[in-house]
């Protein structure tokens, strides 16, 4: 199953790129989120039972939820700025 591929840029200067949706992980469905991870200190894509056990911040994927005009807090400067921008689908 295709997901969207979203950029997200905020004014500081702060740009990642996620890639959430779903994909078949050998029998199963794996739902994948967006998430700020402060290990890396940046947005990420990750399975989301991962997210869950880490008790990672789970961003709404904007592109589902329609909210791509929204302004979201940054993980960088904090400030509610950032916007995510649709980009493509990957499959």
């Amino acid at each position: 199953m295709p997901g969207p591929i979203l950029d997200a840029a905020c004014p500081c200067g702060f740009r990642s790129s996620v890639d959430p949706g779903s994909i078949w992980v050998r029998d199963h469905l794996e739902s994948r989120v967006i998430v700020y991870d402060p290990d890396k200190n940046d947005l990420v894509t990750v399975e989301g039972g991962e997210a869950q056990r880490r008790k990672l911040k789970i961003y709404p994927d904007p592109y589902i939820t329609g909210e791509l005009d929204k302004l979201f807090p940054c993980p960088s400067c904090g400030k509610k700025t950032m916007r995510f921008r649709h980009c493509g689908f990957w499959d």
